[in-house]
C-alpha cells in the first residue's frame, strides 16, 4: 500500500513541477499494479477506485483531467481510511509562510515567497484528502485564498506576468469558495482544479 501511495504522490509532484507526461508515467504505473493478497477485503473498492482513477489518468489527453485523476485517487485514500476507522497522519509541514506581509508598500512579499505559500497549501489539501482532515483542509484554503500578486510583473516581466497571474488569481478564487464546502467529493474536484492551475501555470518555465 505504502508503494501505490509513493507513486500517486510522485504523480502530484510531476503535476506541480509543471511535468504532466511524468505524472502520467506514475499513473500508468500505479494502474498496473496487481492486486495484493495480503490486504484487507475491506480494502477492495477502495483499491478498485484508485487504480481506476489512475487509469483515467494515464489516459488523459489534457493536464486538467490528469489533475482531476489524482484528486479522485487521492480521495479514495481518504475514504478508505474513515470508512475503516484507519488512523493516518501525514506530516505537517509546521507553520504556514507569511503569504501577504513583506517588504513593499503593498505587503506583497513577491513570487518565491508566494509561491513557497501555495506549496504550503497544496501540501495540507492533500493531507485533507488523505488522511482526511477537516483542519487540514481549512489551513490549506486559509493560505490559498489571500490576495493575489501584486508586484508579479516586476520581478518576470508584463508578459509572462498576464500568464501566470491568471492562474494565481484562478487559485485565489476557488479557495474562497471552498472554504465551508464539508463534500469530500467536491473537495477533491476543488483541488483538481488547483493541480490543473499548477500545471498550467509551472509547464511555461523551462
Amino acid at each position: 500500500m505504502d508503494q501505490r501511495f509513493e507513486r500517486l504522490t510522485q504523480a502530484r509532484d510531476a503535476l506541480i513541477q509543471g511535468r504532466p507526461e511524468q505524472a502520467r508515467a506514475h499513473l500508468a504505473t500505479l494502474a498496473a499494479d496487481p492486486p495484493d493478497p495480503e490486504l484487507p477485503p475491506d480494502w477492495g473498492t477502495w483499491m478498485d477506485g484508485m487504480q481506476q482513477d489512475a487509469r483515467a489518468g494515464a489516459a488523459s489527453a489534457d493536464a486538467g483531467g490528469l489533475a482531476r485523476a489524482v484528486a479522485s485517487a487521492a480521495n479514495q485514500c481518504g475514504g478508505c481510511h474513515q470508512s475503516l476507522g484507519l488512523v493516518v497522519a501525514l506530516p505537517h509541514p509546521g507553520p504556514a509562510p507569511s503569504a501577504v506581509s513583506g517588504p513593499t508598500p503593498s505587503g506583497d512579499p513577491g513570487v518565491a515567497a508566494h509561491m513557497a505559500g501555495h506549496q504550503w497549501a497544496a501540501d495540507r489539501m492533500w493531507a485533507a484528502l488523505v488522511q482526511p482532515s477537516d483542519t487540514a483542509w481549512a489551513e490549506s484554503l486559509q493560505v490559498l485564498s489571500q490576495p493575489a500578486l501584486d508586484t508579479l510583473a516586476l520581478e518576470v516581466g508584463a508578459q509572462e506576468a498576464e500568464e501566470v497571474a491568471a492562474s494565481a488569481y484562478a487559485v485565489h478564487e476557488l479557495a474562497a469558495g471552498g472554504l465551508r464546502d464539508p463534500d469530500p467529493a467536491t473537495r477533491a474536484d476543488l483541488y483538481g482544479q488547483v493541480l490543473a492551475a499548477c500545471v498550467a501555470c509551472h509547464a511555461r518555465r523551462p
